[in-house]
């Protein structure tokens, strides 16, 4: 048998090679990475502003989906002040 008469035999199979090479040398395309970015910089904004929007709701009570808040059921008010 002569040098280079038959290839060796692959300890991986050709699409597990694929993968491996593709993990290792292939480059993302700019165009997703770019378009992935302004979107978890949105998704970042959104939620920054729902906070600002939204103060802590005090323990107990109920915000609603307008903003306004309820207290706890059976909450009996007296008024203050003298």
């Amino acid at each position: 048998m002569s040098k280079g008469s038959s290839p060796r035999p692959y300890s991986v199979s050709q699409k597990e090679f694929a993968n491996n090479f593709d993990a290792i040398f292939r480059k993302p395309d700019p165009r997703i990475v770019e378009e992935q970015q302004i979107e978890d910089e949105e998704f970042e904004r959104i939620a920054q502003s729902n906070q600002a929007k939204a103060p802590d709701t005090p323990s107990g009570w109920t915000r609603h989906a307008d903003g306004k808040i309820s207290p706890p059921p059976g909450t009996i008010f007296t008024a203050q002040g003298g």
